[in-house]
């Protein structure tokens, strides 16, 4: 329904969309993080078919905004994806320059793990990168 009515970050198919379902192992994705996550939320799908997350942070490498976000369970299954939506001015404050739409915003399942990671992939580039501060998730939370 969200991408009949283009909605983002359903408005059209990002490369992190064609990554649901599979592994991400752990090797392919080390090195620094090139953003973070700083908040999680826990939701009623409307449907009444369960619960989801919603996930928000930032993304940036070299002064270039993540093309789409991959989040993944405690396995590294990706479980869910999003985009780039929004100007960060504090971060900007920070470097002294424009960075364009670093802020994202991704939505997944509910993991049947604790643990939900993110992962940023960047315009030209194969994996994706780690973001840092990955978070636990309540498993009875947002009854």
């Amino acid at each position: 329904m969200l991408r009949a009515a283009r909605h983002a970050p359903f408005h059209w198919r990002s490369r992190c969309e064609e990554l649901l379902g599979q592994s991400i192992p752990e090797a392919t994705t080390a090195g620094p993080a090139t953003g973070r996550i700083e908040a999680l939320s826990i939701y009623k799908k409307a449907d009444d078919s369960g619960r989801a997350i919603a996930l928000s942070g930032f993304a940036e490498r070299d002064g270039t905004a993540a093309e789409c976000i991959v989040i993944v369970d405690g396995s590294r299954t990706v479980i869910g994806a999003g985009a780039s939506v929004s100007e960060r001015p504090d971060l900007e404050r920070n470097v002294g320059h424009s960075l364009g739409r670093v802020g994202w915003r991704a939505v997944a399942t509910l993991p049947p793990s604790a643990a939900v990671c993110a992962l940023a992939l960047f315009p030209g580039e194969a994996k994706p990168l780690p973001l840092a501060d990955c978070k636990h998730v309540a498993q009875d939370a947002g009854r």
